[in-house]
């Protein structure tokens, strides 16, 4: 019985390492599933890191970087592509998450937490790009029944 105090003992002094996702990690992220999945994964880093109000500034800034690009796609000529605006969506929210919480998890990293796995941010950077034409796809499709 001793034994498996000690050993509760032993789990209670080492708990698991923290993870996090790099700003390189929401780059790829935010490329994917869309500025609202680099909002989620900067908010999950807040949280994680103890840091609860910034949650929602990581969340007006995907809104917002999403009314930008949104705003700016008319302007651009028939033949461009898209994929620059997307580019640069995922490159504001990495410099985000870069500056705002880099270095905080380069502390915790170095004090032996952990960085969350390549393919658990392309798994949800997929999960939010499937969830984003859906909703796209949805509103399509309501357009059409409404305006017949």
């Amino acid at each position: 019985m001793e034994s498996g105090t000690v050993m509760n003992d032993q789990a209670s002094a080492n708990p698991a390492p923290l993870r996090y996702y790099s700003w390189r990690q929401i780059l790829l992220g935010t490329f994917l599933g869309s500025t609202i999945c680099g909002a989620y994964l900067v908010a999950q880093n807040f949280k994680t890191l103890g840091r609860p109000k910034q949650v929602k500034g990581a969340y007006i800034l995907g809104v917002g970087l999403v009314a930008a690009a949104v705003g700016i796609d008319p302007l651009l000529p028939p033949h461009a592509s898209n994929t620059g605006i997307a580019f640069i969506c995922a490159a504001v929210f990495a410099q985000y998450a870069r500056q705002a919480q880099g270095k905080a998890i380069a502390d915790r990293l170095a004090a032996g937490d952990a960085l969350r796995s390549w393919w658990t941010v392309a798994g949800i950077g997929l999960l939010f790009m499937v969830a984003v034409l859906a909703v796209v796809v949805a509103v399509m499709f309501g357009y059409q029944l409404v305006s017949k």
